[in-house]
């Protein structure tokens, strides 16, 4: 070991270049220079500035046989406990804006057809194993403390502006079907200040897309969903949702709680109140909407009032499986019921009951009744 050593150090202070010659106009400054190609001149990839290196393998090949090409290989097998790595790199940058990287990798797509990975990483487990573990890339942050030094795990950036990344991170399924058994992002129990910070982006489209659900780059959510666009649970120490007070004139389809969150809108369009609900209970129709009955305007009280889905109404009680609708008793301040006067239907139906404001009527068996006075 110590000759090969010092065979090592010699060809570093002495460059020596095997295999053929360096290209002329190639700037190059180096330790051990390898050329696997004895028939051209060593002509690395055009450099805009020269390269250092201890040690360079080159080589140029036209071979479309099966398996594949190592330029430099190297493998470990090791039945110990104790790390062992196949290639260790390390850059350190000691002086004042200085610039070191542990493996620098470069890969090119020059024709048709042709694919270029700058890395690949390949891992797996040993079949019928349990409690084994293998990761493609660990990226593991040491030194000192964080505050006032950019430590980013992962960066993607360009060398010029002309190119254009097209997915940041993709994750393909080369051989079909569904390699992904559990989730395609996850972390462990930790805490940081933001899951995704997306705030100093300008989105196209939208910020997040999935089947049917969009969330855009002002922050409004999209959903086509079969049965709700949104589903929000809730529980006895959160609510499910929390609208904040805000004022009127919202967009056609908003909903916003405002006037010091009292009240609560509906805007169907055009400018027109649908309805609001009151801190009491109640809920008002807004004037001005086509609601079914034509009154315009009608208030129910939804704490005192039940309307089950089988059509049944109460007011002021429990609904009553023998009527449809189902009034509480009066009292001395609240009558069951009150008919205000009006004016005749023009065609009334068997049934209809009005009170014009002297008389009040009934319309049975085709003649309409008038109730006597006594």
């Amino acid at each position: 070991m110590g000759r090969i050593y010092d065979w090592l150090n010699d060809q570093v202070r002495n460059p020596k270049i095997f295999g053929s010659r360096l290209n002329d106009e190639f700037d190059f400054k180096g330790g051990i220079t390898i050329n696997n190609d004895t028939s051209n001149a060593l002509t690395p990839p055009t450099q805009t500035t020269p390269i250092t290196s201890t040690i360079a393998v080159g080589s140029t090949y036209a071979d479309s046989g099966s398996g594949n090409i190592f330029q430099i290989s190297s493998w470990v097998d090791n039945s110990g406990t104790r790390s062992t790595v196949a290639v260790f790199g390390q850059g350190r940058a000691t002086g004042a804006n200085g610039k070191a990287w542990g493996g620098n990798f470069v890969a090119y797509a020059g024709a048709a057809g042709a694919l270029a990975q700058g890395v690949e990483v390949d891992y797996g487990v040993a079949a019928s194993i349990s409690s084994q573990s293998a990761f493609g890339i660990a990226v593991n942050l040491g030194g000192g403390a964080l505050t006032g030094n950019d430590t980013a795990g992962l960066i993607f950036d360009r060398l010029s502006t002309t190119p254009q990344i097209k997915d940041g991170i993709r994750f393909n399924a080369f051989l079909g079907g569904n390699p992904y058994n559990n989730s395609l992002l996850t972390c462990a129990a930790v805490t940081p200040t933001f899951g995704i910070d997306f705030s100093a982006a300008t989105f196209g489209s939208g910020a997040f897309k999935s089947t049917g659900f969009l969330v855009d780059g002002a922050g409004g959510v999209h959903a086509a969903a079969v049965e709700s666009g949104l589903v929000v649970g809730g529980t006895a120490a959160a609510s499910a949702l929390v609208l904040q007070s805000t004022t009127n004139g919202s967009p056609s389809g908003d909903v916003v709680a405002y006037r010091g969150n009292t009240q609560l809108f509906q805007n169907p369009g055009g400018g027109t109140t649908f309805g609001e609900f009151h801190p009491s209970g109640g809920f008002t129709v807004g004037s001005g909407v086509s609601d079914p009955g034509g009154s315009g305007i009608a208030t129910v009280n939804v704490l005192a009032t039940n309307v089950q889905a089988t059509g049944l109404v109460s007011a002021g009680g429990a609904v009553s499986a023998s009527t449809w609708f189902n009034v509480a008793a009066g009292t001395t301040g609240l009558s069951s019921l009150r008919i205000n006067s009006g004016t005749a239907p023009t065609s009334p139906v068997n049934g209809d009951i009005w009170f014009d404001g002297t008389n009040l009527k009934m319309r049975v068996g085709g003649v309409t009744k008038t109730f006597t006075l006594t």
